[in-house]
């Protein structure tokens, strides 16, 4: 087969994909600027090989580039390729647990229904960021305790830094971490130690600054090295806690197309598998959800029965995560640490 400009072009696209996904995603900087587009727009690069084939005889090589090229970036989108295979398992011993970014907690609940809508979702453990209020950009801590009790006044409440953990069984121990970018707290659930991993990963971009400004960039390149010191602590954590049961949910402020969660990952199962949507994007902006920066992990100690998401943009504009989940059987019994 001779080779013309258009296959050059279709081996190009699949060479810079793979440089890509071997030595950019998640190691510069400067890749979370660039990849902070919706990760859907990754479709195009197929499109384009099968638009270069429309006046070729010989259309395999197009075909079979775009195919390859789409085994590249589909773990890449937010697209969920088992929607078709879920089916919810119904359990009413089963662990109900929502995770959630607040956004600033009830600051801008115009409608003071943020109580009503935690409370409305009965949940058993909530696992919540955004404990906080902001003036002019800038974060500050509150205390509300005293409210959070008595709206649930069976379950223990844990604040701390912009964390809270509501839930129905004891907390036992908990930790922030150095940067303050993770909450680990430990839970006797039925007499099994199970750690929760509360997440909040820094923005990586300074929207207050132009893109074209040095500020911006020096921005990113600081924020980069913070975030990767928190998804370390995260896999810290996570390592101290082998052998138990762990859940690790939050806002990571991260999509799959920058980079960053492989380890996690890597070790642990993300339960949008259990998802029956394909679009999974949890965060909006302009009142468009394009983009999944909220994950709820679990490990090999945890059977997941089935993953939701609730959207109220009146509270904020993150889709809450609910998880429902069985422990399986316990290798630490809480009771004898």
């Amino acid at each position: 087969m001779k080779l013309n400009w258009k296959h050059y072009i279709s081996i190009l696209l699949i060479i810079t994909a793979l440089i890509f996904e071997w030595f950019i995603i998640g190691k510069i900087y400067w890749w979370n600027v660039a990849a902070s587009v919706p990760s859907i727009f990754l479709f195009v690069l197929p499109i384009i090989i099968l638009i270069l084939s429309i006046k070729e005889k010989k259309k395999l090589f197009f075909i079979f580039s775009s195919i390859i090229l789409l085994f590249i970036i589909i773990p890449k989108t937010d697209i969920n390729p088992y929607a078709l295979q879920v089916q919810k398992d119904v359990d009413d011993t089963a662990i109900k647990v929502m995770g959630w970014n607040t956004d600033l907690w009830d600051m801008r609940d115009e409608y003071d229904g943020l109580y009503e809508f935690l409370v409305s979702m009965d949940q058993d453990i909530y696992i919540l960021q955004e404990y906080e209020y902001s003036d002019n950009w800038v974060p500050y801590f509150i205390d509300r305790f005293d409210e959070i009790k008595s709206h649930f006044p069976d379950y223990e409440i844990l604040t701390s830094n912009q964390y809270v953990i509501i839930s129905k069984y004891p907390i036992i121990d908990h930790e922030l971490s150095e940067t303050t970018q993770v909450l680990m707290a430990k839970l006797d659930i039925e007499g099994q130690e199970t750690t929760v991993i509360d997440v909040h990963i820094r923005p990586h971009v300074d929207l207050g600054n132009s893109i074209f400004t040095s500020i911006f960039w020096d921005y990113a390149k600081v924020r980069h090295i913070l975030r990767t010191k928190g998804f370390r602590e995260i896999e810290d954590y996570m390592a101290q806690a082998e052998g138990n049961p762990i859940i690790v949910t939050g806002d990571f402020n991260t999509t799959k197309f920058m980079g960053g969660l492989e380890n996690i990952s890597g070790q642990l199962e993300d339960t949008i598998k259990y998802y029956d949507k394909f679009l999974t994007n949890t965060w909006e902006r302009d009142g468009r959800f394009l983009w999944r920066i909220d994950y709820f992990f679990v490990n090999d100690e945890i059977e997941v029965l089935s993953y939701d998401t609730v959207t109220n943009t009146k509270l904020s504009d993150h889709r809450a995560m609910f998880v429902i989940l069985r422990l399986k059987d316990n290798k630490k019994v809480a009771s004898e640490l």
